[in-house]
């Protein structure tokens, strides 16, 4: 095993026990503390997420009708973790849903 998902799938299959010095006891714990690993939500730096709130923007800025709040603002959204403003008339709604859905990055 070289990675923290093989362990984990190591420890999830009960192979580590099989391990000498190894018991059912240190593989629970290996599985809880990889478990917990891998959950956590990986996070960037502002400059990196501006970065993509600045291409997002500007591919969503080419559909009519659709207005978006600056890059600095949607970052700060990403920052919150709240909503980003956006807006669209009923009109513009579904091609800038499917534009954001058909983002290619």
């Amino acid at each position: 095993m070289q990675t923290v998902p093989q362990l984990y799938k190591a420890a999830r299959e009960g192979r580590i026990r099989d391990v000498p010095g190894f018991g059912e006891k240190t593989e629970t714990h290996i599985l809880e503390a990889t478990e917990a690993h891998l959950s956590k939500a990986r996070r960037f730096k502002l400059a990196v997420g501006a970065q993509y709130a600045d291409a997002i923007v500007a591919y969503l800025r080419a559909v009519p009708g659709v207005r978006i709040a600056s890059p600095p603002a949607a970052c700060g959204g990403c920052a919150r973790r709240s909503a980003t403003s956006t807006s669209s008339s009923r009109r513009h709604r579904e091609p800038g849903a499917q534009r954001f859905v058909a983002y290619p990055r």
